[in-house]
């Protein structure tokens, strides 16, 4: 330090207009490089938080509550949302094809060892079927394919059981699942949590890309997630929906304790009831989602 002041005195002597000059410089880089790391700080603390909130909203915070026995209002196809952090997937349409047999919608019937065997034997009467109000949306899209299968036909024959296929109506039995959800207060939809999220990184990514040479890099991956952000909805986890999700968590924590639900097959439903769907749904229950 006493080496630069020492050069910048004998700079005053012999040019003092250069010497000002470079006073101004160096500390105007100064300046700015303070500017520049407060801003990046600031940045990290923000993008810090936002992370956080997404973290918390999706519900990857929420913790289980103790293991219990006691199935909640939720159906199947809800649990499997919760699970799924807002989406659904097609284990959802299966465990509700449990849940309809397990609730007396459908009969199923297994004649002999193989679970894959299992058949449709009857049907709830179909007056009964539409007087029923606590049938959702999405359950009644269920049981009207399964009444387009004759008795007596497979289960497992079912089109919309099968891993690929259908994406139309899968797509259309997602959307009624999370319209379900919304309306019990489970989810919201709100892009905006995206949107901050990568708008609070990019100053931080930014000086990273910066300092690696990287900008453009920096600047095409961010200009992709705004635009792959903006087209994309996404549900969120309402304060509800992560307390529904900890205490899911917790049956699917009882359930896992109990080896004899790992491989109950379809027809079990008459003896298991809607454990085999909420099994199911939450991918604990193995035989019943590979056999339907």
């Amino acid at each position: 330090m006493d080496m630069l002041i020492d050069g910048v005195v004998q700079l005053w002597h012999e040019d003092p207009g250069m010497a000002v000059f470079l006073v101004l410089t160096v500390v105007g880089y100064v300046g700015a490089m303070v500017v520049f790391t407060a801003m990046a700080v600031r940045g990290a603390i923000a993008a810090a938080r936002q992370v956080h909130t997404w973290m918390r909203e999706s519900g990857r915070l929420t913790r289980p509550e103790a293991p219990t026995p006691d199935l909640g209002g939720e159906t199947p196809a809800l649990v499997n949302l919760l699970l799924t952090r807002g989406g659904s997937s097609r284990v959802a349409v299966r465990a509700t094809v449990l849940d309809l047999a397990a609730r007396g919608a459908v009969t199923l019937y297994q004649p002999d060892a193989d679970p894959a065997g299992t058949v449709i034997t009857g049907f709830r009467p179909l007056a009964d079927e539409l007087a029923d109000t606590t049938l959702t949306a999405y359950e009644r899209r269920v049981m009207a394919e399964l009444r387009a299968l004759a008795r007596g036909t497979r289960l497992a024959a079912l089109a919309v059981l099968q891993p690929t296929g259908r994406r139309r109506w899968h797509r259309q039995f997602r959307s009624e699942v999370q319209a379900d959800a919304r309306e019990r207060g489970l989810t919201y939809l709100d892009m905006s949590i995206v949107s901050k999220t990568i708008t609070a990184t990019l100053v931080p990514c930014a000086v990273l890309g910066y300092g690696a040479g990287l900008v453009p890099i920096v600047a095409i991956l961010y200009i992709v997630a705004m635009v792959v952000a903006g087209e994309r909805s996404r549900a969120w986890l309402t304060g509800d929906g992560r307390e529904a999700l900890g205490r899911w968590l917790g049956v699917r924590s009882w359930l896992q304790a109990h080896e004899v639900f790992a491989d109950l097959p379809p027809a079990a439903v008459a003896v298991w009831g809607r454990y085999l769907a909420y099994g199911a749904a939450m991918d604990v229950i193995r035989t019943p989602v590979r056999a339907a």
